[in-house]
Parts: structure tokens; C-alpha cells; sequence
């Protein structure tokens, strides 16, 4: 891999895991499912979902593409040369 793809990757990955980790910390507060207990209905079954590592790593990339998604429109206006855009 180059140090572009991984820049990229990382770009992506990054802000989907803390975003997953958020999630997961406010639903077991939310719950008061802690590790290791499990809670009752479908939100403390969603965190003890996001604890194990394929979840978490599957539900992370897909909330970093989100998370990308939602950053384009800005970078579009960057790329046609909008002057609001520099700010």
C-alpha cells in the first residue's frame, strides 16, 4: 500500500470509529449495560454488538463513508474555485 491509500483508508476509518465508539458509549449509558452484562432490547443489543472487533470494524467504515459523504459538498465548492469557500 502507498502512503496515499493508507492516508485514505485512515481518512475514512478515523472518524467511523469514533463515531462507533461514541454510539456505543451513549447506548450502554443509555441502557446501563455495562461490559459484560447484557442489557435489555434492541439498543443494549445494538452495543453489545458494536463490541465485538468485525462489527465494530464493518459499522466504523460504514459511518466513515457517511462521514465522507456528508464532508463532499464542501470540497466540491473548494474544487470549482467558489470564493465562500475559502474561508
Amino acid at each position: 500500500m502507498s502512503g496515499f491509500t493508507i492516508y485514505e483508508t485512515l481518512r475514512i476509518f478515523i472518524p467511523g470509529a469514533l463515531a462507533a465508539l461514541i454510539a456505543n458509549v451513549v447506548l450502554r449509558l443509555a441502557t446501563g449495560s455495562e461490559l459484560g452484562t447484557p442489557g435489555a432490547g434492541a439498543p443494549a443489543d445494538l452495543a453489545d454488538a458494536l463490541g465485538a472487533v468485525a462489527t465494530f470494524a464493518l459499522i466504523s467504515l460504514v459511518l466513515g463513508l457517511l462521514l465522507y459523504l456528508v464532508d463532499l459538498p464542501e470540497r466540491l465548492r473548494i474544487i470549482r474555485g467558489d470564493p465562500r469557500a475559502a474561508r
